[in-house]
């Protein structure tokens, strides 16, 4: 068994696979990759993580479902990905909500790592509906050779 990376932009009532390396590629903000046809435009990715057995899938292990902003060269967006990776970082609590000196009063509760998780959720995740996650799971396990990818 192992596993591989899916990823997947979801527009436009169609969906279409990303090569993995190239997905890392714009992800890294390699400038010579770019997928022109979603430029100046917020686009919903769905990355999943699926098991194979024998070279064939089997199981979606994990599934995440994103938004990225797509400058107008083609490329995602350098300015809101660090906003994003800022955003992300506000929104987990690394260390749990530790007071140096037991200030904070008892009856008081930090919901900031809250507000900020549920901010970042807003921005740059997104929700299948039923229809939009099957169909998805049809190209992982059923269509793949059926599509055209980039």
């Amino acid at each position: 068994m192992g596993l591989v990376f899916r990823t997947y932009i979801c527009e436009d009532n169609k969906i279409k696979r990303i090569p993995a390396a190239k997905f890392q590629r714009l992800w890294d903000g390699d400038a010579n990759e770019k997928i022109p046809e979603y430029a100046n435009r917020r686009v919903k990715v769905a990355s999943l993580v699926v098991e194979l057995e024998n070279r064939k899938p089997v199981n979606v292990a994990h599934s995440d479902y994103m938004v990225i902003k797509i400058d107008n060269q083609g490329r995602f967006d350098r300015k809101e990905m660090e906003q994003m990776h800022t955003d992300a970082m506000k929104s987990i609590d690394l260390l749990g909500e530790i007071y140096p000196d037991d200030s904070m009063p008892a009856n008081v509760i930090n919901k900031t790592t809250y507000f900020n998780h549920k901010k970042f959720r807003n921005k740059y995740h997104w929700e299948p509906n039923p229809k939009e996650i099957g169909d998805i799971y049809d190209l992982v396990f059923f269509e793949q050779e059926k599509h055209g990818f980039f």
